[in-house]
């Protein structure tokens, strides 16, 4: 593979695969498309605008899988459901206040158990009939807490409840110190041992994979810092030794994924990756924990917005290549 940054714009070969797929009645089966979401805590309102304005163009069942962690995985269940405009409004309405964030609240900074089994499960309740009906298989990482290790659960299949999936890939350790249970196994956030899961999408045969970031591109996580270490302390020590490492490693896997995502480490051969990342001043200006509504919602749709854009374009370009090789058939 090529080594770019892989950035997609209306030319990208990626976003001409979904197009085609999209526009076309027949699918090539040597071409299987994947889709990969960021999560990130408040940041997910920025992958959550992406898929809305992909919903919008009718792009909810065209990826053959989905891979998402923590916060991504949320927006992907509303999005392959058919409710992206419904469940993004999470972010703006019901995630942005002290009911969601509380610095004061050690041990439940940011509350999951409200933003899953309220929020998600109630008060904008997802349809989880609506994800099971999709075309789209879906991927989600947790975190075993016995040892660091990453388990992929591939969601239809194994019959976990939606829920219980989400509150764990979501269970971001330390700020939400209250793991989910699953089957006598505690599980935390997906991102951990397997952040931005786009290896795990090149691993399963993927052939054209569009990643959705939540940081900008100039991103490098630098991971805690020996202050955060040493107030976090009390807590780790409950930790095993195995997720320890694994929380240790999270920043190194973080950037390894990353790197991969910009083509700066190769994939398998014939595999193309675009990333769609934010570039504005709004998704810049918000971060994990952010708890103001008006800009949250401005970094969604600053987001949305430019998602339009480029799929639009994609579009017209690609109406375009189509009407000029049916006329030179013709001519021909």
């Amino acid at each position: 593979m090529e080594m770019t940054d892989n950035i997609v714009d209306a030319g990208h070969s990626v976003i001409a695969q979904i197009i085609k797929r999209r526009d076309s009645a027949q699918s090539d089966r040597r071409i299987k498309l994947g889709l990969v979401v960021e999560g990130g805590g408040m940041r997910g309102a920025i992958s959550a605008g992406a898929l809305v304005a992909m919903e919008r163009l009718g792009l909810s069942t065209v990826f053959d899988e989905v891979y998402a962690e923590s916060s991504g995985a949320t927006n992907s269940c509303y999005f392959l459901a058919g409710q992206g405009d419904f469940g993004s409004a999470i972010y703006p309405d019901y995630l942005s206040s002290c009911r969601f964030v509380n610095p004061f609240r050690l041990g439940r900074i940011i509350d999951v158990e409200y933003a899953v089994r309220q929020v998600v499960g109630q008060l904008r309740l997802l349809d989880v009939a609506g994800v099971l009906r999709s075309p789209s298989r879906l991927f989600v990482p947790l975190t075993d807490m016995r040892d660091g290790t990453s388990r992929l659960i591939d969601v239809k299949a194994e019959g976990i409840p939606f829920l219980d999936v989400l509150a764990a890939t979501c269970a971001i350790v330390p700020l939400y110190d209250k793991p989910e249970v699953i089957a006598g196994v505690r599980y935390a956030d997906g991102g951990i041992a397997n952040p931005i899961p786009v290896a795990s999408a090149v691993l399963n045969g993927c052939t054209h994979i569009l990643v959705l970031l939540t940081q900008p591109v100039p991103f490098v996580s630098r991971g805690f810092s020996g202050l955060a270490k040493a107030v976090w302390w009390p807590r780790w020590r409950s930790w095993s030794a195995g997720f320890c490492r694994a929380f240790e490693r999270q920043a190194a896997a973080y950037n390894m994924a990353r790197d991969l995502a910009f083509g700066r480490r190769c994939a398998a051969t014939g595999v193309q990756i675009g990333v769609l990342a934010p570039s504005g001043p709004a998704a810049a200006a918000i971060s994990l924990t952010t708890t103001s509504s008006s800009r949250v919602r401005a970094a969604m749709e600053e987001t949305l917005r430019s998602t339009l854009d480029l799929f639009r374009l994609a579009a017209v370009r690609s109406s375009a290549r189509a009407s000029d090789l049916e006329s030179r058939v013709k001519e021909s």
